[in-house]
């Protein structure tokens, strides 16, 4: 285990263990929890992300990390920003198609 780092499983004996994981060098905190405490107690996990950092681990070699975010940015997304809707749409191209058939 790196040097600086603290790891303290609260429930070595369950199923649904949560390990604290404190590096004392920058001072952070990451809770370790298991998909089954998860599962067992989500609205205290969904919170808790809100501010600290909720590592989920599934079996040994899986791990996740819950992450509180207030918008969700795909690629092309910005696109969006400039999109109009179907009657914009409608009203800006009918006197263009309408244009075409006047002689």
């Amino acid at each position: 285990m790196a040097e600086g780092i603290a790891v303290k499983d609260l429930f070595p004996q369950g199923r649904n263990s949560i390990f604290v994981h404190y590096n004392v060098q920058n001072n952070n905190i990451m809770i370790v929890i298991s998909a089954g405490e998860l599962r067992n107690n989500m609205k205290k996990y969904l919170d808790m992300a809100a501010t600290e950092r909720v590592v989920i681990q599934r079996g040994s070699t899986e791990m996740f990390e819950l992450v509180k975010k207030d918008r969700i940015e795909e690629p092309g997304m910005e696109d969006l920003e400039r999109a109009i809707t179907s009657d914009e749409l409608i009203r800006r191209i009918i006197p263009r198609i309408e244009k075409l058939f006047v002689k």
